[in-house]
């Protein structure tokens, strides 16, 4: 897998770390991530996070959001589009829609 990280017809020529991954490539974007207390949504979310995304991570479980560190975390219930409004009113623009 790593060759296929160096490979610069595949990765590209740009900078990059030792694992072929350009770091911080969401710097000064803004996410938000549905379903952030688990799962791929956590991992989603702590990645955006250490790309240098300001995260806005929602679950419908909000406690289980306390250990997500570096996310802004909401409790929403993503079937409940009055609640799904309120939220979208109150942020600001997001880049990146992650559900």
């Amino acid at each position: 897998m790593s060759d296929l990280l160096n490979d610069p017809t595949i990765a590209g020529t740009c900078d990059s770390d030792e694992e072929g991954i350009q770091p911080m490539r969401l710097k000064n974007k803004t996410a938000l991530i549905t379903a952030a207390a688990n799962g791929i949504g956590r991992a989603s979310a702590e990645r955006f996070v250490a790309e240098g995304a300001r995260v806005f991570a929602t679950d419908i479980d909000i406690a289980m959001l306390e250990g997500v560190t570096g996310v802004e975390a909401y409790c929403l219930d993503v079937t409940d589009s009055k609640a799904i409004h309120e939220l979208a009113s109150s942020l600001p623009n997001v880049d990146i829609l992650f559900n």
